[in-house]
């Protein structure tokens, strides 16, 4: 395909639907039949290597373009970077681990690269500004393990000089902010962010009208199941709810699930919003306590024993209803809750791989667990057989030495990243 030449005049580059190509060269940059209408832009500031003759390589940082007309442009090259790689030959380029584009001789009148455009519709789809989601990450107690969950999904957060503004180097994600969890349905809700991680309890708290798009069973210490429980002191004659005297002051961090529940006893309290060290109140100030819950140890450490539990939570993804029902937006939505619950669902599980006899084999088959079944592959002009599967990390020190006894050989143990449902 014969391209149309963009013209080098104040180094600007001409944007065109004729073709389905993206030709560089030192002074211009010119790019067909990406986004169905012309549209030129100033390169103010480029970087353009080349390497010997027959092997070249290209990276084009375009970090600052004239991104008034046409920001998806900006964005999205700012993202791929555009490392390009050639030879003789034609080898294909990278960008965000997914191969978009293919390289091959420059024609006549170019001295540098023809770049063709491997996947139109995946580059198409990074781009789409109405697929940038923005996501609220929470302050505090989950923000650690939240953070580690990113990372470990390939969607690293990284903060910024402006703390709470941190980058998600993800073309579906175009803002990030990090908020308090007891905040972040709310804002959902109300079309400030596409999506956010918060607890199941703040949702009820906050009467947020979102939706709970995914279980995140995570937490500062465990498995992310927490309690709000209502508790009382140890020499208090009450074993549960029911036995709380009439208009006891109650300390919570949660009026609105405390006032609910107490009115559904029939029991009139006195309900006092507490700012944190809810505990430390009672007895002196309050009479109860309602506090949220992983190990209990807290309250018993202040003499105070657990009476009811008003509600279970864990960790929610939740999505604003209008962008969970933008067809393009769920989409990206639904393609990050992906790559989170692998991580989630690869954690405390590892792969084990071994030899086994094919004498062996069946004995062997009938005693190891799998997550549905094992993956048995004969070797190459052997009598053995290649025996994999996945179990949880907490039964392998019972297992290795059991399938050791039943034949196993050359067992490797090797840790899992992701497992996609």
């Amino acid at each position: 395909m014969t391209p149309v030449r963009g013209y080098p005049l104040d180094n600007r580059c001409l944007i065109s639907s004729a073709a389905r190509i993206i030709a560089v060269s030192r002074s211009v940059m010119v790019i067909y039949d990406l986004w169905l209408l012309p549209i030129s832009y100033s390169i103010l500031d480029a970087d353009f290597i080349t390497n010997g003759t027959n092997k070249r390589m290209a990276r084009i940082c375009l970090r600052s373009l004239s991104i008034n007309l046409y920001p998806d442009l900006f964005r999205l090259l700012n993202f791929f970077g555009w490392i390009v790689t050639s030879t003789t030959d034609g080898v294909e380029g990278v960008g965000c681990g997914v191969s978009l584009f293919s390289v091959h001789s420059a024609p006549a009148g170019f001295s540098e690269l023809i770049i063709h455009v491997a996947d139109r519709k995946l580059l198409m789809r990074h781009h789409r500004v109405t697929s940038m989601l923005s996501i609220a990450i929470p302050k505090g107690s989950l923000e650690e393990q939240t953070f580690l969950l990113f990372k470990q999904a390939d969607l690293e957060i990284k903060r910024t000089e402006r703390e709470y503004n941190p980058k998600i180097n993800d073309p579906r994600i175009g803002k990030v902010k990090i908020l308090r969890p007891q905040e972040i349905a709310g804002y959902v809700a109300e079309g400030y962010f596409d999506v956010g991680i918060t607890g199941h309890d703040w949702v009820i708290e906050s009467g947020a009208d979102v939706i709970e798009i995914a279980d995140m069973p995570y937490s500062k210490q465990g498995s992310g199941i927490v309690k709000i429980v209502i508790a009382v002191p140890d020499d208090r004659e009450i074993e549960n709810a029911s036995d709380i005297k009439p208009h006891s002051r109650v300390t919570t961090e949660y009026p609105n699930i405390t006032r609910s529940y107490f009115e559904r006893l029939g029991i009139p309290t006195t309900i006092h919003f507490s700012y944190g060290a809810t505990e430390a109140k009672v007895p002196d100030l309050m009479d109860v306590v309602v506090d949220v819950t992983e190990t209990g140890s807290t309250l018993r450490k202040n003499n105070l024993k657990i009476i009811d539990v008003m509600l279970e939570s864990t960790t929610k993804l939740v999505a604003n209803k209008d962008s969970w029902n933008d067809p393009a937006k769920r989409r990206a939505i639904e393609e990050i809750r992906t790559l989170l619950l692998a991580v989630i669902e690869a954690r405390g599980k590892v792969l084990l791989d071994m030899n086994v006899p094919a004498g062996k084999l069946d004995e062997l088959i009938a005693f190891l667990p799998a997550m549905k079944l094992p993956t048995v592959t004969k070797l190459y002009n052997s009598e053995y057989y290649a025996v994999e599967t996945v179990v949880a990390k907490e039964t392998v020190n019972i297992l290795i030495p059991e399938l050791k006894r039943l034949g196993a050989e050359d067992i490797l143990e090797l840790d899992i990243l992701k497992i996609v449902r």
